[in-house]
């Protein structure tokens, strides 16, 4: 299982993590992705990320914001 965080930068996710995923594959692996931003939601970057690694077994986003609990963040898991 891989846990993918990342921030939202202008609404998507940062170029470097396409990168990331389009090198590795991550083939039959869980990504569990997870974001922080103060606005954006994960879902704009969800799709991109699925395309750039179709392979893997992809699980829901979720984003986090500045005043996240250690419980919502455990949750996660």
């Amino acid at each position: 299982m891989v846990f993918l965080g990342f921030p939202i930068w202008w609404g998507k996710a940062p170029r470097i993590i396409f990168t990331l995923l389009e090198a590795q594959g991550f083939v039959g692996k869980k990504i569990v992705p997870f974001c922080t931003s103060g606005s954006s939601s994960i879902e704009g970057s969800l799709g991109e990320l699925r395309a750039a690694a179709p392979n893997a077994i992809w699980g829901n986003g979720k984003r986090f914001d500045v005043n996240a609990s250690a419980e919502e963040i455990a949750a996660l898991l």
